[in-house]
């Protein structure tokens, strides 16, 4: 594939720290040579666990025995974005969630395009839950629902006036057909192998 576009993302120090700090979280997907999505991923103590930090600082809540698993960052290559790699690697958090014996998956994510929208008189949270929203309808289509708004999460995001959305996954664990076509691996050496760092 073609080069990546400028990250919204971590910056290579966080993505290293997240390898170094919860290595079998970080999933990558890589097709040849190429490194073509990625999926960060962390344990935290409860889903409120987002209020208190901010995307940058998402790391500081992670704790190894977490009872939730948060789909921190999910990135696909846009030459591969028909590939279904977002379900590829979302099934693979599942399946890894599972296995860790964790019961509940949650992600804070962003609205693609709620700075276009006519603003509804319920505020972000309505559109969010009106499943308009491409960025949250990644989300909603892969069985999260719309949990509540998370003010402060992305102050940089000013698309979003620095609000992320809390989604709850109805689900954990991942289907065994999927997990049989998946090339995604959550190998820490790969993934800083890949990214030359």
């Amino acid at each position: 594939p073609g080069q990546w576009p400028t990250p919204r993302g971590l910056s290579e120090e966080q993505i290293r720290k997240r390898v170094t700090s919860f290595p079998s979280g970080q999933l990558v997907a890589i097709q040849g040579d190429d490194l073509v999505g990625s999926l960060y991923t962390q344990r935290i103590s409860a889903a409120d666990a987002v209020h208190r930090v901010t995307f940058d600082r998402a790391l500081s809540a992670h704790t190894d025995h977490g009872k939730v698993w948060q789909l921190v960052s999910v990135q696909v290559h846009p030459d591969c974005r028909s590939m279904s790699l977002g379900d590829m690697l979302i099934e693979a958090a599942f399946s890894l969630a599972k296995e860790a014996g964790v019961q509940q998956v949650v992600a804070a994510t962003r609205c693609r395009e709620w700075h276009t929208c006519s603003k509804p008189n319920g505020g972000m949270l309505e559109y969010a839950a009106s499943g308009v929203d491409p960025g949250i309808r990644f989300h909603t289509g892969r069985g999260a629902h719309v949990i509540e708004i998370v003010p402060g999460w992305r102050d940089d995001d000013v698309a979003n006036e620095g609000c992320g959305v809390l989604v709850r996954y109805s689900r954990v664990g991942g289907s065994a057909a999927t997990r049989a076509r998946t090339s995604v691996t959550a190998d820490a050496a790969a993934l800083m192998r890949e990214l030359q760092v």
